[in-house]
């Protein structure tokens, strides 16, 4: 059995702080890309992250063009209007009841 000494402990503990403060560095700053490049929110941002991770990613280099593609393509796409489908009124994702009918959406 192996046992860690204090100093190896401290040492991947100091390494695994390091990792967190770099992973959420970039998930705050590709936050702040996601609201520059959709700030009406008509992407859903996990699709726009997902391309940021590959593009920033230094070992993913033969992704990189596929991942900008999709990216320009969702950026470029117009948001799938949604409809109520008993009165066929447009309304937006997250609501629970049309407002024109009442029917659960």
């Amino acid at each position: 059995m192996y046992y860690q000494t204090n100093d190896e402990i401290a040492r991947k503990l100091l390494q695994t702080t390091v990792q967190i403060e770099k992973n959420a560095e970039f998930a705050s700053s590709a936050l702040k890309k996601i609201n520059r490049v959709n700030p009406l929110n008509t992407v859903p941002p996990l699709q726009i992250c997902r391309a940021l991770v590959i593009l920033n990613d230094s070992e993913a280099n033969d992704k990189k063009p596929e991942a900008a593609a999709v990216l320009v393509d969702l950026l470029n796409n117009k948001p799938i209007e949604l409809k109520c489908q008993q009165c066929g009124e447009p309304f937006e994702a997250g609501m629970k009841f049309c407002e024109n009918c009442g029917n659960k959406l």
